[in-house]
């Protein structure tokens, strides 16, 4: 079905639904489901319309069931998923099969060959929690013996993983530890980074972002402090640049030897991806893209924008009569899918969720 063909069809309804579209803005997979999340490794979540949830492949066909009692199914990673259809999260594969018999009271995703699981239930008690690594096979590969795991990315990163020791409950929220300590340990379980952090985020670019008090600084694969930011927070490196925010409350972008690359003159500014990045000068005002040099290669004539995948970035357009639409620009700033969904996402492995009005 052609774009023109969507919009004449399904445009005059009263209702909307998700389906996906191709980079041209063809339509794959056409308009049917509640909610639809992006591809990973060849499945896609989505919600279907008496409210059940289900993994489907690239043609929309329904591959199993996303069962679960408490919280979400994960996105596929090395093949593997974690599902909770009962108090415990259960590993299965592409097809929804059983991967091992082990079930745990928490999951991440597999990085690097590797997923934490937590052994013990911390849920409405004391009790604190119990992290360690498991493989593809379930084996133990580092011993459940961290209070707090995972950083940003759930695991590993450049070979180490966010992992915290210590801590203790907050009666009056049982979900929540204080006190726990911060630090990285490597594939073996050796304690990489010393755990003395009140915060981390994963490794980027060979740097991961640690805070202390009110101090923010990024270090090494090694633990070193290599650049220090002291008030500044940051985000994780990509592309090797970071966005840090200086002391007027605007934000710029340093490299990885902290070097101040693109001066600090935007009230929001985007991490870059595939060579761009988001931008805003003034709030209230529109949005583009500069590349890494600083310069502004897109102009600024959006409402509201998403960062570029698979050579495609979902822009916001207002429309004469008050209403806001969602469409795609390339690198170059084209457009080249016209600005005709109430919402879209990002592309993933070529394709991308979008909500349409539907019969």
């Amino acid at each position: 079905m052609s774009l023109a063909a969507l919009v004449t069809t399904l445009w005059a309804g009263k209702h909307s639904s998700m389906g996906y579209i191709d980079t041209t803005g063809e339509v794959t997979i056409a308009p049917q489901f509640e909610s639809a999340e992006g591809f990973h490794e060849g499945r896609a979540l989505v919600t279907l319309a008496d409210g059940t949830r289900a993994f489907i492949d690239r043609r929309g066909k329904q591959i199993f069931a996303a069962k679960y009692a408490y919280g979400n199914p994960h996105d596929f990673h090395a093949g593997l998923t974690w599902v909770q259809p009962d108090l415990f999260v259960h590993c299965v594969d592409s097809l929804g099969r059983s991967v091992f018999p082990d079930s745990f009271h928490g999951a991440g995703d597999f990085h690097e060959g590797l997923a934490l699981v937590n052994t013990r239930d911390a849920h409405n008690s004391d009790v604190l929690p119990n992290w360690g690594f498991i493989d593809r096979t379930g084996t133990v590969k580092i011993a459940a013996q961290f209070t707090g795991a995972g950083g940003y990315s759930q695991g590993f990163s450049e070979g180490l993983a966010a992992v915290a020791v210590g801590g203790q409950r907050v009666k009056q929220r049982e979900w929540q530890i204080t006190g726990r300590r911060w630090g990285f340990v490597d594939r073996s379980g050796k304690m990489a980074v010393e755990a003395r952090y009140d915060f981390v985020r994963d490794f980027r670019s060979g740097r991961a972002l640690v805070k202390s008090g009110a101090d923010y600084a990024f270090v090494n694969h090694a633990g070193k402090r290599v650049i220090e930011l002291g008030r500044r927070s940051a985000t994780d490196f990509s592309e090797g640049l970071c966005v840090v925010r200086d002391s007027s409350g605007k934000y710029g972008y340093i490299d990885t030897l902290g070097r101040m690359v693109i001066p600090a003159r935007y009230v929001v500014a985007g991490s870059f991806s595939e060579g761009r990045a988001y931008v805003q000068f003034k709030y209230g005002e529109e949005y583009g893209f500069i590349d890494r040099s600083g310069e502004l290669v897109i102009p600024l004539a959006y409402e509201n924008i998403k960062a570029f995948h698979n050579g495609r970035a979902a822009v916001e357009i207002r429309a004469s009569d008050g209403t806001s639409r969602q469409g795609f620009i390339d690198r170059k700033g084209k457009m080249v899918i016209p600005a005709v969904y109430l919402s879209a996402g990002d592309f993933s492995e070529g394709l991308t969720p979008v909500l349409v009005r539907s019969q």
